[in-house]
């Protein structure tokens, strides 16, 4: 049996000044956070990644490899905001390990990645 954990939510970089009206700072998340990875469904939800801009979540196994890319949608409204149906946390099987999603507006994977990005480390325990 696999269990789901969060083990860190991460907000790199920091936003720009409150001058586009009452924004917040970028972020992402997704929800429900716990339950079993293989089978877990989940709503992803980016804001402030830019207005008309394409979100990409890149899926960074254990072993600091890209496993996968996907296209999450494009942001909209004066925020780029953009939330998910309910999809696949894991769109395939994943492993016993630290794994991390990076969320970004460039379809290819960089290590460090440009502004805006955020990253979340999950742990995928096998018990």
């Amino acid at each position: 049996m696999l269990i789901l954990a969060v083990l860190a939510v991460l907000v790199v970089a920091p936003a720009p000044a409150e001058a586009a009206g009452r924004c917040h700072r970028f972020g992402a998340d997704f929800a429900p956070s716990t339950g079993n990875p293989q089978r877990l469904r989940v709503r992803f939800s980016v804001w402030r990644f830019g207005t008309n801009r394409p979100v990409y979540l890149h899926y960074v196994g254990p072993n600091h490899h890209l496993k996968r890319t996907v296209r999450l949608g494009t942001a909209r409204g004066r925020c780029g905001f953009l939330r998910t149906g309910y999809r696949r946390l894991f769109p395939f099987t994943a492993g016993p390990g630290t794994w991390r999603l990076v969320f970004t507006t460039v379809r290819g994977y960089r290590v460090s990645p440009r502004p805006p990005f955020v990253r979340i480390a999950i742990g995928v325990l096998r018990g």
